[in-house]
């Protein structure tokens, strides 16, 4: 009997993947059909083909939404005969009486097409999709015989009125024109302008200097600005925008510049000073703090002890030198080198004087051969560096033998910059979350990772925890005090594996011991009980999600996010351009119901792969969406797809990257899949707006509550899981529809 239940289950289940996934729902509605086009609209949920036609008979643009809403939808125009003038406008908004409304404001998006030669997966396919929506500026050219969507966008702002509204549409060209009016319905509740979905969207900055073009720090900070109050307005969040405005870390106590303060066999004490320079650009190395006074009159020694890390090389000594002022003297410089090996061995200068004129003096220690181009590479330790004078035998160079306090070290951080930052973006723009950039983490990935080291001191020593506490204590205590505490997340690791696991346990541990009130944060491939206890927050890559799990460490007072990138590919829900517009939607949705608080997405500006574009090439994102593979160890000129549109939700500024290097300070450029994004993240609102009226509905109204908690319950109809759910984005309009009268329903006293 048992396995008869199990094979009805099976077949059921796969009856209904194959009914959802074989869905093709129709949509659009006819406006218009004369010798010039037919024209006709739709929702803004579809991505119109270039050969769609509608399908749902005649009906008048009408639209229902919030206060603080920006609600979509679809103009379609299709030419008979190329169409070289066509313009599209819209009228104010006005009320049944006529007058005009302040509150509403529109855009229109000119929505273009890419082409995908290359299929993500093997359920994709080639063809031209609609997917960036620049703003529409003036009269555009239409094609004969294809579609030529423009996606409107009608806003409110808080304080519109519920009521029924009209505007119309004009459409015009030459010799033709008409008016379509356009009515809206406001309900009578608001959005909140925090959205209650926390979100997290990578901005590479680096992208934005070269597609824009720009020179200073000024300008990529203005520019950046731009594309962070344009995600504001699409109700997400970047990860780092704090990272334009960063804290300022002031140590004091420590004598040296750099290097790592090595327990590990010293010459003598406690400690020797590490120095590895692994970089082919730069000579790596260490200097003295302070300016250490000498006498051009009288005589010196200079010694120090070094030992390699490897094979056998040269080590550089420098005597920097300066005047009475402090000014560099160029010229009056002393360098030597000195040929070291993997035993302790003393290194001297032995009775010099210094030029005339020379007053002060610093010391730096290069652990390599130092270089014009810095591309001589070592590792080296050194200890016990001496400088003494023929009047006296006293050491004149502080910490000499590296024998540090952590007790007497300082760490002040100055926060007035990331202030200004924080007013900004947390306080004005509203954005609910923020990668915490701290210093002194480690960082990695599941294929390699890096230890943190904190001003010289390296993880998971007595100093170097002394040291994070005093910083991260100052860190946590302040955000508490401006009211954003809670709204950080520490991301230092990105997907673990399982052997990855102790690394990043010791760096957990280490925040939470030091600010336990700072959120932890990490991005799971492969969740595991093993890992899930030293988080706040976990953000799990969506087709690895159990909904169980979720629930029960969310009564724990746990956090879950999910996220989605070059995987999973479909049938799952995914972010790719060929695939159903449905996606970015059903996300939301979906979270609602498993209980996520959060998403996440990698990058949304990924318009180029390093390592598969040859040097100082960029790739065009409006003639090529495929991402490609960067870094994880491929060799320089590897091709390997990650998708297409994978970390790539906003498009620069329309231009060729390569040969027009005009400086350009527009606008990003949005897509389709974010604006239908913004659309889920503005249904999860609703779904949280409701769900807080049923927990305080009063005993007169108990009735319709339960009523109402039925709507928040998405069966079999909408998604059995993450890759079998229905792709027909009609019954989340219909049920959004039905939340929104409960809503109003449930407000009414």
């Amino acid at each position: 009997m048992r396995s008869q239940r199990i094979l009805i289950c099976f077949l059921f289940c796969a009856f209904m993947h194959c009914q959802l996934q074989a869905q093709k729902p129709s949509y659009g509605y006819l406006l218009g059909n004369n010798d010039k086009c037919t024209f006709w609209w739709a929702e803004g949920a579809y991505k119109v083909m270039l050969n769609d036609s509608p399908f749902r008979g005649h009906k008048n643009i009408s639209l229902q939404m919030a206060s603080n809403e920006t609600e979509p939808f679809q103009l379609i125009v299709k030419a008979k005969q190329p169409i070289y003038d066509l313009r599209i406008s819209l009228t104010d908004v006005k009320d049944k009486n006529g007058n005009k409304i302040v509150g509403f404001s529109t855009e229109i998006l000119n929505v273009e097409y890419v082409s995908v030669t290359v299929p993500t997966d093997s359920l994709a396919k080639t063809g031209l999709y609609p997917d960036p929506a620049p703003r529409y500026n003036g009269p555009v050219k239409v094609d004969a015989g294809i579609n030529h969507p423009f996606w409107i966008n009608i806003k409110t702002d808080k304080e519109v009125k519920a009521g029924d509204y009209v505007c119309d549409v004009k459409i015009e060209m030459k010799g033709w024109s008409t008016v379509v009016p356009v009515h809206i319905k406001v309900w009578n509740f608001t959005l909140p302008e925090t959205p209650n979905m926390r979100s997290s969207f990578g901005i590479n900055t680096d992208f934005i200097r070269r597609y824009h073009h720009l020179d200073s720090n000024e300008e990529i900070r203005n520019e950046t600005d731009k594309y962070y109050r344009f995600m504001a307005e699409h109700r997400i969040a970047p990860t780092s925008p704090m990272d334009l405005y960063p804290m300022r870390v002031n140590v004091t106590g420590l004598k040296w510049t750099s290097g790592i303060y090595e327990r590990q066999k010293p010459h003598d004490g406690h400690y020797c000073l590490k120095i590895d320079d692994n970089s082919v650009t730069d000579n790596v190395e260490t200097e003295t703090v302070d300016f250490i006074s000498v006498n051009d009159k009288q005589t010196y020694d200079f010694s120090f002890y070094a030992r390699t890390l490897g094979s056998p090389h040269e080590v550089t000594a420098y005597l920097e030198t300066y005047d009475a002022g402090k000014q560099f003297l160029p010229f009056s410089c002393s360098l030597e080198t000195f040929d070291t090996d993997s035993l302790w061995k003393v290194h001297e200068i032995s009775k010099f004087h210094f030029p005339d004129n020379v007053k002060f003096i610093k010391v730096r220690l290069c652990p390599a051969f130092r270089d014009e181009s810095g591309n001589t590479k070592g590792t080296a330790c050194f200890d016990d560096v001496t400088l003494t004078s023929e009047a006296g035998k006293t050491n004149l160079i502080p910490c000499g033998d590296f024998e540090v306090d952590p007790d007497k070290i300082d760490v002040n951080v100055d926060f007035s910059e990331f202030d200004k930052g924080g007013q900004l973006y947390l306080d004005s723009l509203k954005f609910n979350a923020f990668n915490l950039s701290i210093m002194g983490m480690g960082s990695g990935t599941y294929y390699s990772h890096n230890d943190g080291i904190f001003y010289g001191f390296i993880q998971d020593t007595p100093e170097y925890e002394k040291l994070m506490s005093k910083y991260l204590r100052q860190i946590q205590d302040h955000l508490e005090q401006k009211g954003w505490l809670g709204k950080e997340y520490i991301y230092w690791f990105d997907e673990p594996g399982e052997k990855d696991y102790p690394f990043v346990r010791k760096g957990m541990m280490s925040i939470h011991k030091a600010a336990p009130k700072l959120t932890r944060f990490i991005t799971e491939n492969e969740p595991g009980p093993a890992i899930m206890d030293v988080t706040e927050m976990s953000c799990v890559i969506w087709n690895r999600i159990k909904p169980e799990i979720v629930t029960d460490l969310s009564k724990k007072g746990r956090e879950f996010w999910s996220y989605i990138c070059c995987g999973p590919k479909a049938p799952w829900i995914n972010e790719f351009i060929e695939h159903d517009a449905v996606n970015m939607r059903m996300w939301l949705w979906m979270s609602y119901q498993y209980k996520l608080k959060g998403i996440l997405i990698w990058n949304a500006n990924y318009w180029n792969s390093t390592t598969a574009s040859p040097d100082g090439y960029l790739q065009n994102p409006w003639e090529n969406p495929m991402s490609y593979v960067v870094g994880y160890g491929f060799a320089k000129g590897k091709i390997q797809a990650w998708g297409n549109g994978d970390g790539r939700y906003i498009y620069p500024p329309k231009q060729d990257p390569n040969n027009d290097h005009r400086k350009n300070l527009e606008e990003p450029v949005t897509s389709i899949r974010l604006e239908i994004l913004r659309e889920g993240m503005e249904d999860y609102d609703y779904f949280k707006i409701l769900e807080k009226l049923i927990g305080e509905a009063p005993a007169s109204k108990k009735a319709l509550a339960t009523k109402a908690s039925r709507l928040l319950y998405f069966d079999k109809n909408f998604f059995i899981n993450g890759e079998t759910y229905s792709k027909d984005p009609q019954i989340l309009l219909d049920r959004r529809a039905h939340i929104a009268m409960m809503i109003e329903k449930l407000s009414n006293n």
